[in-house]
């Protein structure tokens, strides 16, 4: 026969579906913990013990928290330790850009703990981690290339450098192209077609565009031009003067190429050119 305690029990109310938290069980949650841990990020997920972390995590995205895990306050009613904080971490910047890039995120929050112990409190820190963040999701990616067709489909050979990484990351692209061309001539040699059209947001014709970087089989690099802007650069007066002359009070790339010179623009001119063997295509 059943005591009263036991018929209390066995009749007690459960807890309100709406009530009752569901512990995540999705891949999700898995690989967004072992992108941290493998990065070795700290969040405020864990170290303010946020009870809603496991609902974050499970749809990919995390908070943030630089300049280590350890604060100079103690505020009563936050979880984050207080001691002694470690030196800062150089690399942990580009671990958030990484650990951002992998996981998609349009939107990103970082965080820090309070650092009395620097004179600047983190800021320095935290700039670096905004600038590398920004760097490595980029919105818009500006690529200069030998020719493309009006659709954006480009062509481009010699030193990519980051070209491809930056298309790739970016949400939009722009092209500008040295040339125009037509359809059929970048259909002609499809294995040059480094960039996509349906990647491309515009398409920009603008020869010595990348001036005064060089465009290989079109214009050489800007020896001189990069040894004035070291030279003309040293101060803050200077740059803003520098800028002031190049950039801002320039209207248009024609103005630029009027105030570099005809002389000067000839000079970079290819004067040797070195054509690639024909290619058969054919089948």
């Amino acid at each position: 026969m059943a005591t009263a305690a036991e018929t209390t029990l066995n009749t007690r109310l459960r807890l309100p579906e709406w009530l009752r938290a569901r512990l995540p069980t999705s891949d999700t949650f898995a690989r967004t913990r072992s992108l941290l841990d493998e990065l070795k990020l700290h969040t405020v997920c864990e170290s303010a013990k946020c009870p809603n972390h496991w609902e974050c995590w499970s749809k990919g995205t995390a908070t943030f928290m630089i300049a280590g895990d350890r604060c100079t306050r103690a505020c009563g009613f936050c979880a984050v330790a207080t001691a002694k904080p470690f030196a800062l971490e150089a690399d942990e910047p580009g671990r958030v850009a990484e650990a951002t890039r992998r996981m998609r995120l349009n939107h990103v929050v970082i965080t820090a703990v309070a650092r009395d112990d620097l004179p600047d409190g983190g800021a320095e820190h935290f700039r670096q981690t905004i600038e590398a963040v920004r760097a490595l999701n980029p919105d818009v990616t500006i690529v200069h290339v030998q020719r493309a067709d009006r659709e954006g489909n480009a062509h481009c050979w010699g030193n990519f450098g980051v070209l491809l990484d930056g298309v790739r990351a970016a949400k939009r692209v722009i092209v500008v192209a040295e040339e125009i061309v037509e359809p059929e001539i970048i259909a002609s040699d499809p294995n040059r077609t480094v960039i996509p059209g349906f990647m491309v947001s515009a398409v920009v014709h603008c020869p010595y565009g990348a001036h005064p970087s060089p465009v290989q089989g079109y214009h050489n690099r800007d020896n001189a031009f990069f040894r004035q802007y070291h030279e003309q650069t040293k101060t803050k007066s200077d740059s803003d003067a520098w800028l002031e002359r190049w950039v801002y009070s320039v209207p248009d790339r024609r103005a630029y190429m009027n105030q570099l010179g005809a002389c000067r623009v000839e000079e970079l001119d290819v004067k040797q050119h070195a054509y690639a063997a024909q290619t058969d295509y054919g089948y």
